[in-house]
């Protein structure tokens, strides 16, 4: 069979070759060799999840798009022609404690009332050719999902960046597409630190719109004893992709969606709920 016949059935039957890959893929990893789970009962239908509508549960401040004056000042609004002297910038609002800041480039200002200030930071090493997104994970660090400057290609990673220093460190080589689906915080009542999920990978059942899922939903958790956060599990697709998460009882009630894109011509499958046992070493 030649090679341009491989790619053309691919290409069709794309969304069958995906499930079978799903069906025989495990549900989970074990990231921390303390952590349990156990599956609970399912907790009923999956809303319809539409990637291009805002996401209530699990949603983190995130930039947007401000214009930046020649001579320093903020303004709301968007930058329709060439001719524009303005340039646009990213605006990070944070948390209570933690001050405004501006992304212009790689470099990164605070804020003077309604006006660019000093310069306080940059990123570096390696520095970004653009950045997808970025959000406030808490009051040590936010997220950027960026493609350095070394890439040989336009492929995106993450990395969660220091508020006080701005150094980063790498949390996800291929994370999933910022445009379809961000990272979620969670801060369930009753669990002292905050959990984040990160999603990675691809899935794909076809090609544009809602096609695809992501491969893997990574929960790492930011406490007290791990104030630079420490994974826990990597979920499957097969598992879910996590969507929500409560406390009870002293263990984590994951909430995930194993359905699949509206793409894939399939009804939604119920919601998947996982008891997660922390270890001491954890909490």
């Amino acid at each position: 069979m030649s090679f341009i016949a491989i790619v053309l059935i691919k290409m069709v039957f794309i969304a069958e070759i995906s499930d079978m890959k799903v069906y025989f893929s495990e549900e989970m990893t074990n990231l921390n060799a303390g952590v349990s789970v156990k599956e609970l009962a399912h907790g009923g239908e999956a809303a319809p999840y539409n990637p291009f509508e805002p996401q209530d549960s699990g949603a983190m401040p995130s930039t947007k798009r401000v214009l930046l004056t020649p001579d320093g000042k903020l303004l709301e609004g968007k930058r329709y022609l060439s001719e524009d002297p303005n340039i646009e910038v990213e605006s990070l609002t944070t948390h209570s404690t933690i001050p405004q800041i501006i992304f212009k480039d790689n470099d990164i200002y605070a804020v003077d009332d309604d006006r660019l200030g000093a310069k306080v930071g940059e990123f570096s090493n390696p520095a970004f050719r653009y950045i997808d997104y970025a959000g406030a994970l808490n009051e040590k660090y936010f997220l950027v999902h960026a493609v350095a400057v070394t890439e040989q290609y336009n492929r995106s990673k993450m990395w969660q960046v220091r508020y006080d220093n701005f150094e980063k460190t790498l949390i996800e080589q291929d994370p999933y597409y910022a445009f379809v689906r961000v990272p979620k915080v969670f801060k369930p009542n009753g669990f002292d630190g905050t959990l984040l999920a990160v999603y990675s990978g691809s899935v794909d059942y076809g090609y544009g719109g809602d096609s695809s899922r992501p491969k893997y939903s990574v929960l790492r958790a930011y406490t007290s004893k791990h104030p630079d956060g420490i994974e826990l599990l990597r979920l499957g697709l097969k598992a879910g992709t996590l969507v929500d998460v409560e406390w009870s009882g002293g263990d984590l009630i994951l909430i995930c969606d194993p359905s699949r894109p509206s793409n894939a011509n399939k009804k939604s499958l119920p919601l998947r709920r996982w008891q997660v046992h922390l270890p001491d070493n954890v909490i």
